[in-house]
C-alpha cells in the first residue's frame, strides 16, 4: 500500500508540474497596477440644493397650473355658453323632429367640448409637473413629498 501511494503522488508532482509549464504567463504587476487596485475610489459629489433655484422652479410651476387651469376653466365657459345659445335656438324651432334633433346635437357639442378641455388640462397639467421635476433635479434636489395628482380633483 505504501508503494502505490508512493506512485500516485509521484504522478501528481508531475502532472501538477507539467500543467504550470503549459499555463499562460502572468500579466506583469507594476506598482501604477497595484495603486489602481488598492484605491478607493472618490465618491461623487452630490450636487448641493440651490434653494433660490427651487423657489423659482416652484413659481414657474405655480404660475403655469393656474394658467392651465384658468384656459380650462375658460374653455368649459365657453361650452356653457355655447350650449345655451344652440338650446335656446333648438326651443325656438317648431318642428318637434328638427327640435329634438337640435337639442340632442347642443348636448353632445357641450359633451366633446368639456370632454375636450379635461383632456388639454390633464396632458398640460402633466407637461407641467415633468418640467417641474426637471427643474428640481435641476437645482439639486429630490423628491419634494408634493402631489401633484392633487391638481386635478375639481
Amino acid at each position: 500500500m505504501g508503494r502505490s501511494s508512493l506512485i500516485f503522488f509521484s504522478l501528481l508532482v508531475v502532472s501538477l508540474f507539467v500543467l504550470a509549464q503549459e499555463s499562460t504567463t502572468l500579466p506583469t504587476v507594476t506598482s501604477s497596477t497595484i495603486n489602481s487596485l488598492t484605491a478607493t475610489p472618490t465618491p461623487a459629489k452630490k450636487k448641493q440644493l440651490d434653494l433660490t433655484c427651487m423657489k423659482n422652479a416652484v413659481e414657474k410651476r405655480e404660475q403655469d397650473l393656474k394658467t392651465a387651469r384658468e384656459a380650462y376653466f375658460n374653455k368649459i365657459s365657453q361650452a356653457y355658453d355655447e350650449r345655451k345659445t344652440a338650446l335656446s335656438n333648438a326651443w325656438s324651432t317648431e318642428n318637434q323632429k328638427e327640435r329634438r334633433r337640435a337639442v340632442i346635437a347642443a348636448w353632445n357639442k357641450f359633451r366633446k367640448n368639456v370632454k375636450s378641455a379635461r383632456l388639454e388640462y390633464r396632458k398640460a397639467h402633466s407637461q407641467i409637473w415633468k418640467t417641474f421635476v426637471q427643474d428640481r433635479k435641476n437645482c439639486g434636489s429630490g423628491p419634494t413629498g408634493e402631489n401633484p395628482s392633487i391638481d386635478l380633483s375639481f
